[in-house]
């Protein structure tokens, strides 16, 4: 089983490691960051995470400090950093543009917190830290820095794909759950669902809400960082059934891009699926720890037992995880 090994409040990150030994390199183990949804925080989602962690994958899961999250203590024993109320008041002015625009530029933000975070994963694989050694762990030379994947649900979900979008160098591997594709900033929109990726589509991609603020002439953003692309990655975007219905989160493109062979490392095994029956909320452990007759009775929950569809969740994650590690190993 995966067990928590390290847990800091001073930057809201938790992370854990399970006790089956990798089969990457020289026994190195593969390690992931998760990326929480709006007012969620890095405990909300152990389900997924520890899930990973128990088949050997070292997991930080993140609380991000831009006011999504809810009970964050930067210090311990320190104020908690309130929920930001404003942003949320664009959205009651009924000024959704703008709304939406604020939310890109807080998963700019995020973005540049879970890249801190990558880095600090990395410095730990050849340094120590003080908090670490005096708990007698070390995970120096144990990380396989080339097995890094990005998650993240929601807002997390469009968080991770931002960082993997700006740094697809660092990434071989990026997970999304019902992710926040128009709370993406332009330059990601622009590179994960390119003009050129669209061409002859029958679903067309715009801009999204409210376009990009600054028109570019440029149809082929594949090539903006170091000619790497996001779709030089694995790709794994994982749907409900209520966001599929309501057309949130842009599945529509995703499922397009897919059809047509657009999405992902070609010839990879990056992936596009729905959760049946299931609400957005299921990713996270929320709708375990709610009772069933409240969650159902006010939809916080489908019609499934939330416990099931938590397993349906993280079996299909894995099977993608495994899939992508295995394509990825040389033949001879």
């Amino acid at each position: 089983n995966g067990d928590v090994v390290h847990e800091t409040s001073t930057n809201g990150a938790r992370t854990c490691n399970g006790d089956r030994r990798s089969n990457s390199n020289h026994g190195k183990l593969p390690i992931a960051l998760y990326s929480h949804g709006l007012t969620g925080n890095a405990e909300i989602y152990s389900y997924q995470t520890m899930n990973l962690a128990a088949n050997g994958i070292v997991v930080l899961s993140l609380t991000h400090t831009d006011g999504s999250a809810i009970g964050y203590q930067k210090e311990k024993d320190g104020p908690f950093i309130p929920y930001d109320h404003n942003i949320i008041k664009l959205w009651k002015k009924d000024n959704q543009t703008e709304y939406v625009r604020a939310r890109r530029d807080k998963t700019s933000y995020r973005a540049r917190e879970l890249e801190a975070a990558a880095q600090a994963l990395m410095k730990m694989n050849v340094e120590n830290p003080v908090e670490l050694e005096m708990l007698g762990i070390s995970f120096v030379d144990k990380l396989d820095i080339e097995e890094f994947f990005v998650m993240g649900h929601s807002f997390g979900g469009a968080t991770a794909i931002s960082l993997a979008a700006r740094k697809p160098d660092l990434f071989k591997y990026c997970v999304a759950h019902d992710p926040a594709l128009d709370w993406m900033p332009d330059d990601v929109r622009r590179a994960l669902l390119s003009n050129e990726r669209f061409e002859g589509s029958d679903v067309p991609y715009h801009g999204g809400t409210g376009g990009y603020v600054e028109a570019s002439d440029d149809t082929n953003h594949d090539d903006d960082h170091d000619s790497s692309s996001i779709h030089d990655l694995d790709l794994f975007f994982l749907y409900s059934h209520q966001w599929v219905k309501l057309k949130w989160g842009g599945p529509q493109f995703v499922q397009d891009l897919f059809k047509r062979a657009q999405f992902g490392r070609p010839g990879g095994p990056s992936n596009y699926g729905v959760v049946d029956k299931a609400q957005h909320s299921e990713f996270s452990d929320s709708c375990m720890k709610t009772p069933l007759w409240l969650a159902r009775a006010t939809g916080f929950t489908g019609p499934r037992n939330p416990i099931e569809t938590a397993e349906e969740i993280a079996h299909r994650t894995l099977k993608f995880i495994e899939e992508a590690r295995r394509s990825r190993k040389p033949t001879f």
